[in-house]
């Protein structure tokens, strides 16, 4: 029997196992399809059903790192931020679950985005690694390395695989392309730089040989022409300027420089062709290099003319990689906007807006962080949003640090005057970075510096609390919700109380009082910090806990009439322990007291709830187990309690029928908590006390007025009876 059972249970197990296994094969089928469908999108140019397909497979099956790199490729195609493609051609890598013979492909394209991000040691790593892809793809990207490496025996390398590559890979382009424009960058900025720049011999091999060939490129590609000119002999190079100036004057703002080299154009006309050519958007280098052939006083004035009233565009290449890190807009002269990408990942790394070239507004970080200026470099606020990861303090939302007039400064940008204009009189500011990683001062350092900072606060729907601070100490508080005041605090002493108008009637009604938490392990259960981080925000914590200070609400009181007596109040004890008041008649003596004692766990709740009159001396105390009644005393004398027939009735000393409980129970559903009600039922009185759930009543003694009025009530019919 034994054995029967368990062959069935192995049988389904079976079943179950072969039944997933069909389920995930037809997934990964599926997902097949999808990438063949994808591949062919992506080589037909095709990129939006690309895309989906890609998706869709992945859907299906998302450890199949060839649809990653369809998708990454992909992006790539559709222009979308460098950074969004590194995600995914770097998630294909990690996943590293290839299934049509892509991985070389994709290495490829992840290599040249790594290159074109500033991580060229990676990058040929990448290509570098077994299986070594020699490629004229793998070669561009490692020439390309080598150059933007930027050291001497690094560009010395890319020439030499160049002087290779032209006889490899003749008739692409890329590497002459690649050639002229890195040399013409190393051309312009030892000029721009004043250094005493003699072309290397490799360079002129290379070069002789690319112009040795341009008769089989004529009229393809004249801005290659333009820049072999400048490495070309001067016979040459005046018969390729002046062929250029023939076919396409606005070709490139080179020819404005080269034109002047072999007198085709005068200063003037070199300036004027210039600016004609770039149309209010030039790269700094170009303009600087041009500046640097002029002579002429008059075209010089001309030229700072120009510079004086630009509105337009410059773009800075910092680290001559080919790529424009730093984009300025100017207005009549001055910078307006400056925004950088220093990585060139797509994503913006800084953004300033300008008031006459001096920042008001800068922004970095992926606009994580916005700092506000008074008078530049002196901050007037600064605006962090939610997870700006250099404030281990922050939660949900933006906090603001206000700051005194001209007491705090920050410069993550210096705008000087360019250099090589300034030599010539010309002033023209740019943006100069002492570092491409901008952070802010450590909050700390905020903090000391801060004269009022706000967070937002999950007390309420659109809350925040505003602290005043002086030199890193908290003063008060304001919290607010849709910019109204509903509660204030100081904080000159701990304990503190904050004041709240919950019904947000303008009254301040309820006071919260707040203590710290001493070291008696008892009193750990008292600290809420997720309770606390709702109304005060994460970062006041931060700042207590950094000087091993823990807070906790120790108690509640409301005033709703503003006449100074609490109606009601809260006092909380460790392990979920509370003491409740009540002043009904709000005459400033507590006429009811609740307390539940703290309870261990697994230790019985015990409950006691007490009862004064007008003066204050206790009338009745009642002490819970459990929520049930187990001991009362009246005054100073234990009375017996019985339970009545309906389950929230009890009786003090004598009980009566169910069909009074049930008339109770009616006459006074809504009566309040610890109020004395006076119930009469068949010439007999009870009061009736509320307490939680339950009722407590008692028969009353009958007054001598009543037995009096009984009295004479029976005299009378014994009269009218013997009558």
């Amino acid at each position: 029997m034994k054995k029967s059972i368990f062959s069935v249970i192995f049988s389904i197990y079976l079943f179950s196992l072969s039944a997933q296994n069909s389920y995930q094969l037809a997934n990964r089928n599926t997902a097949l399809r999808c990438l063949k469908l994808a591949e062919n999108c992506l080589m037909s140019g095709d990129w939006n059903n690309a895309m989906k397909q890609a998706e869709l497979g992945l859907s299906y099956d998302d450890s199949i790192s060839d649809l990653m790199y369809v998708k990454a490729a992909t992006l790539m195609n559709m222009n979308s931020k460098k950074t969004d493609v590194l995600v995914q051609i770097k998630q294909a890598f990690e996943q590293d679950n290839w299934v049509s013979g892509k991985k070389n492909g994709a290495r490829i394209l992840y290599a040249d985005l790594l290159s074109d991000t500033g991580k060229y040691d990676d990058s040929m790593n990448l290509l570098d690694s077994q299986p070594f892809i020699f490629s004229a793809d793998a070669e561009f990207i490692r020439i390309k390395n080598m150059y933007r490496m930027g050291t001497s025996q690094s560009i010395e390398n890319a020439r030499l695989k160049l002087n290779s590559a032209i006889r490899i890979y003749p008739s692409d382009s890329r590497f002459s392309n690649l050639f002229f424009m890195f040399e013409m960058a190393l051309l312009q900025n030892y000029a721009i730089l004043g250094i005493n720049y003699e072309i290397p011999d490799i360079v002129k091999t290379i070069a002789n040989y690319y112009i040795s060939k341009l008769p089989d490129y004529d009229g393809k590609n004249l801005e290659l022409e333009l820049l072999a000119s400048f490495f070309a002999s001067s016979d040459m190079q005046n018969r390729l300027v002046r062929a250029i100036d023939l076919k396409e004057q606005t070709v490139h703002p080179f020819l404005a420089v080269a034109g002047l080299q072999v007198g085709l154009y005068s200063e003037k006309q070199a300036v004027e062709l210039f600016f004609e050519t770039v149309e209010n958007t030039f790269c700094l280098s170009d303009l600087e290099f041009l500046t640097l052939h002029l002579r002429d006083s008059e075209v010089l004035n001309f030229l700072l003319e120009k510079l004086l009233n630009y509105d337009g565009i410059v773009y800075i290449d910092s680290d001559l990689d080919l790529q424009n890190e730093i984009v300025i807009e100017y207005k009549t002269g001055r910078p307006l906007k400056i925004e950088c990408d220093f990585d060139n990942d797509g994503t913006q790394d800084f953004h300033a807006q300008c008031d006459f070239g001096s920042p008001e507004i800068v922004q970095f970080t992926g606009e994580k962080v916005s700092v506000y200026y008074e008078e530049y470099p002196f901050v007037s606020k600064i605006i962090l949003q939610n997870d700006y990861e250099n404030d281990k303090s922050q939660q949900n939302g933006a906090t603001v640090l206000n700051f005194f007039d001209k007491e705090f400064s920050f410069a993550p940008v210096e705008l000087k005057k360019n250099d090589v204009f300034g030599m010539l009189g010309l002033d023209f500011y740019i943006p100069i970075f002492s570092n491409t990683q901008i952070f802010l001062p450590d909050f700390e350092t905020l903090y000391q510096n801060a004269i009022s900072i706000e967070y937002p606060v999950k007390e309420r729907e659109n809350a925040k609390v505003i602290y005043t601070v002086f030199k890193g100490n908290i003063i008060s508080a304001v919290f607010l919700q849709n910019e109204k005041n509903y509660a204030f605090c100081n904080f000159s002493n701990i304990p503190f109380g904050r004041a709240v108008d919950f019904d947000d009637d303008g009254v301040y009604e309820t006071l919260e009082q707040y203590d710290l938490i001493m070291e008696n392990p008892d009193e750990s259960s008292l600290y809420e910090p997720e309770f606390l981080t709702s109304i005060f925000g994460e970062s006041f914590l931060y700042q207590l806990n950094k000087e091993n200070q823990k807070i906790y609400l120790q108690k509640i009181s409301i005033d709703r009439n503003s006449n100074h007596f609490y109606e009601y109040a809260e006092e909380y004890l460790a392990d979920n322990g509370k003491i409740s008041f009540w002043d009904n008649n709000d005459d400033g003596v507590i006429d009811c007291k609740h307390v539940r004692f703290p309870q261990k766990k697994g230790a019985s709740l015990q409950e006691e709830s007490v009862f004064y009159d007008k003066d204050g001396k206790m009338i009745v105390s009642i002490s819970f187990v459990d929520k049930t009644p187990i001991k009362m005393f009246e005054s100073d004398k234990e009375v017996l309690i019985n339970a009545g027939e309906n389950e929230n009735i009890y009786w003090i000393e004598n009980t009566q029928p169910v069909q009074i409980e049930n008339q109770i129970l009616e006459s006074f559903k809504n009566i309040a908590q610890g109020v004395v009600e006076i119930f009469e039922s068949e010439n007999l009185r009870f009061s009736v006390i509320k307490v939680e759930d339950n009722y407590f009543c008692k028969v009353l003694p009958k007054s001598e007025a009543v037995i009096e009025e009984q009295e004479v009530i029976t005299e009378e019919s014994e009269i009218l009876t013997s009558e």
